[in-house]
């Protein structure tokens, strides 16, 4: 597929999951009736996502169509596989190479760096970018300060890994919990 056409199929798809958020003002009120309960994880300002990242399948935060489309064809169905303590499903577009893998055990702060980091924002969330050996560059969004998604991508050149991986960080964040 040439690159022009690669290039803005993600960007279709790309606009698309922005356009569909927007801000929103003002104030959540309790319909008319109802009542409000508390629980402490959330008065103390904090969830247990990573409990809810642990029902997460790695194979549902990115279709094969989505891969598809930003991607060109991909060699076989996604694959579904554990890496370590890592739920992982890995993507095969022609010569290159996709994984989204799911950690309820580590957090950004255990990301280990085999290379440059960058700091980075994904749908608000607190992310990096850390480009690795061999041209993979791999985007781990934040879910809690224990756990994290990683986006892991490898490309014929960095900066079209890191470029295609963001995209794809994009797309997979709003469906993290």
């Amino acid at each position: 597929m040439p690159p022009r056409i690669l290039i803005a199929g993600l960007a279709v798809a790309l606009s698309t999951v922005v356009a569909c958020g927007g801000p929103v003002t003002g104030e959540a009120q309790p319909a008319t009736g109802a009542t409000t309960t508390t629980s402490a994880a959330e008065s103390s300002g904090t969830t247990d996502a990573s409990a809810s990242l642990g029902d997460v399948e790695p194979c549902d935060l990115l279709t094969r169509e989505e891969a598809e489309r930003a991607f060109g064809p991909l060699r076989e169905a996604p694959e579904r596989d554990d890496l370590g303590s890592a739920r992982s499903c890995t993507y095969s577009p022609q010569r290159r190479s996709l994984g989204i893998d799911v950690r309820t055990d580590a957090g950004l702060a255990d990301v280990q760096p085999t290379g440059e980091v960058t700091d980075l924002t994904i749908g608000g969330r607190a992310a990096k970018q850390v480009i690795a050996a061999g041209g993979t560059c791999i985007v781990a969004i934040e879910v809690t300060r224990a756990s994290r998604v990683d986006v892991a991508f490898t490309g014929e050149t960095k900066d079209d890994a890191c470029a295609l991986a963001g995209q794809v960080a994009e797309l997979v964040e709003p469906r993290l919990p």
